[in-house]
This record gives structure tokens, sequence and C-alpha cells, in this order.
């Protein structure tokens, strides 16, 4: 684990990192971001000793990092920049090598992980290895920068707005290579960039920073849901979480207080209770809450009128529940596939905890368009 305790730094008489502390964990994908000079860059540098805190410490699985050697730490973390750093007199195999040849590894096993690495990031070994970066395009320079990253298996990828200069197109299919690769090797990667798309796309934590702080370090959901001041509100866009709807979940749109029966109950008292809440769907629950079936107003019309029947002899299993944690696109996909009116939303333990009905969707549509106009105003 990666801490940051109470770290500030100040160059001449300006304090440009105020008492930062923060915890990443292994295997984590953290996104630095924030307006220029607001610290990223430098909050980055700090992890490998290229700035030192003036106050505070880093610390490394509990150990500060300032006690290990510099040579040692920078060389067990990849470290990936904007410019890809690539020598330009040397071939890119050669350029892959410089650090594995500094720790003497066997050329053999050199020449393996080479393969192995630029294969990793969709390049042909045979076709490029023997090129030089000029006879590379920005994005194949970029991946090879990114490869070269990997090269000793560090525990920890630093990376400094390593896409930025790339085209939109380019800098997409990197973003989703980079994706592919963190869910094969689970590394520790603090990515640093101006672009919110970009770190919602690729964060598992957000750290947004201003005037030397972090005013807020959660999930890409949360930010985008929760923001905790207007500066975070500005900053993301305060209509930005239609542009992620699989962001949005079904506990988020689902109507909590569902009208309810039990199995035993007749079907008269059902019907006059779908009357008297002017519904004309019932979800059929246990003494538990855990959802048995649902049962229509139309389902009970079709009965004969001197009927004994309860809600438990004619009710019907619905065909389709989503999950709390189930996001939109996925809810609607399905709503749209079945015509389904009602979809029931069901805890981890199979409780009902809410319901999604044609209503509670075209309410969360328009609170899109009420920003929209509220930020038109």
């Amino acid at each position: 684990m990666l801490e940051f305790q109470h770290v500030s730094k100040t160059f001449k008489s300006q304090e440009v990192l105020h008492d930062i502390s923060m915890e990443i964990h292994d295997g984590e994908f953290v996104v630095l971001i924030g307006p220029s000079g607001c610290g990223k860059t430098t909050t980055l540098k700090m992890i490998n000793r290229l700035i030192s805190p003036t106050g505070g410490q880093i610390l490394l699985n509990g150990k500060d990092i300032r006690s290990e050697d510099v040579i040692r730490l920078r060389r067990n973390m990849g470290y990936v920049i904007q410019q890809t750093g690539l020598f330009p007199h040397m071939n890119i195999e050669d350029n892959m090598e410089v650090i594995a040849r500094l720790e003497h590894v066997e050329p053999d096993q050199r020449k393996a992980r080479t393969r192995e690495l630029m294969e990793m990031v969709g390049l042909d070994y045979d076709e490029f290895s023997h090129r030089y970066p000029q006879e590379l395009s920005g994005g194949q320079q970029q991946r090879i920068g990114v490869a070269r990253a990997f090269a000793l298996d560090p525990d920890i990828i630093l990376m400094d707005e390593p896409f930025s200069a790339l085209d939109p197109i380019t800098r997409s299919s990197l973003q989703d290579q980079l994706l592919q690769i963190q869910e094969n090797v689970r590394k520790t990667i603090v990515f640093v960039t101006h672009d919110m798309d970009e770190a919602i796309k690729i964060a598992d934590r957000i750290c947004i920073m201003h005037d030397g702080h972090i005013v807020q370090f959660d999930t890409p959901e949360e930010i985008l849901k929760h923001p905790v001041n207007e500066f975070v509100s500005n900053f993301v866009g305060k209509n930005r979480i239609w542009d992620s709807p699989e962001l949005i979940r079904a506990s988020d749109i689902m109507i909590r207080h569902v009208i309810t029966t039990y199995p035993g109950v007749s079907l008269v008292r059902a019907y006059e209770y779908m009357r008297y809440n002017k519904v004309d769907t019932l979800m059929v629950v246990d003494h538990r809450h855990s959802l048995q079936g649902m049962i229509t107003a139309s389902m009970i019309r079709r009965q004969p009128r001197d009927n004994h029947l309860l809600v438990k002899d004619i009710m019907i299993e619905p065909e389709y529940c989503a999950k709390e944690e189930d996001n939109l696109v996925d809810v609607m996909q399905k709503t749209k596939q079945h015509d389904f009116y009602n979809v029931p939303v069901l805890d981890e333990q199979g409780t009902l905890c809410g319901l999604i009905t044609r209503s509670s969707l075209v309410t969360t549509f328009s609170k899109q368009f009420d920003l929209e106009e509220g930020e038109q105003a």
C-alpha cells in the first residue's frame, strides 16, 4: 500500500501542497486530476522521489520511501510520461531493454520479456523491434512507453498524462488497452490527467485536487452523484452523470416505498388495496419482505366475481428482477426487450427493496432536462 501522511511541499516561499493525506491500495488504479497548478504532477513525482516533500512522509508498504535507495526505488516503479521518453538513437528492442540491461538480466530473458510486452500492447515483435522511434506513429511510440514501464514487473506504475498529446481515436484505443492490461496484471497505477472523461473511464478512484489540497477522493460513481462542494460539481460538470449512464444504478432510480401484499390475502382485499393506493400492481412478499410474486388488477378482474381465491392462487413470478447495483443501461435494455412495466429491485438477500416503473424512469430522465435548462438559464 502507498500512503501519504500529511505531506506538504514548498517551492521557494510558495506552498504548493498542503497537508496531503491519502491511501492507495495494492492493485488500485488511481487518477490525480485538477486544474493546472493544483499539485497533481508534484504529488506523482514525490512517489519516485523526483521531488522531495517539505513536510510529512510517504510510506510504501509501511516504510518511509526516504529510507530506500533512490535508484532501487525508481527501478521498482514503472514511469510513463507524455513524451514517451524513448531514446531516438536506440531501436525499439534496445529501448525496451534499458533497465533490464542495468539489472544484468540475461539476454535470452530480456528478449523473451520484450516480445511478451510488445505483444501485450498489440505490436508485433518481428515487425517493430528493430525500428527506431521516429519510424513509429505517436500512438505506437506511446504503446512502447507503456510496455517499457512493465519491463521489470514493478508493483507500481506512474503515468504522467501519457495520452494527452494523442488524437482522440488513438487515445481511446490506448485507454482500452491499458484497462485490459490492468485487468490481467493488477498493478498499482497512479495516473495524472486533465481530462475528466478519461478519469471516469479508467479510474477505480479519482483524486480531485485544487490549490494544493485534496478536495474529493472517491470512486467515479460517487463523485458524479455526490460532489462534495460547488468546485467539484463545476469541475466535473453538473450534467456529466448522463454521459456515463452505466454509473446510474437501479437503487438510484427505484421507488423505495413499494405497495405490497401477502400471499394469504383475498383477491377482494387486494383489489380494494390497489384502488386505495391508486396502483394497478402489487408486489407479493412474505413476512421477511422476500419477493414471492406479483399480481395485477387485470388478473383479478379476470376471475369470477364470487370467488374465494387468495393472492397466492393467481400470483405470477416476475419475468425480470433487477439488483440494486444493476446499471440504468442494463435495466433499460431489459424493459425494452420484454416490454416490462414494473421491475422489482432486490438486495443481495433477495429482499424487495424497491420498484422501477415507467413513471420512475420518466422522472429520472426529466431530471436530465431540468439540469440542462438550469445551466442554460
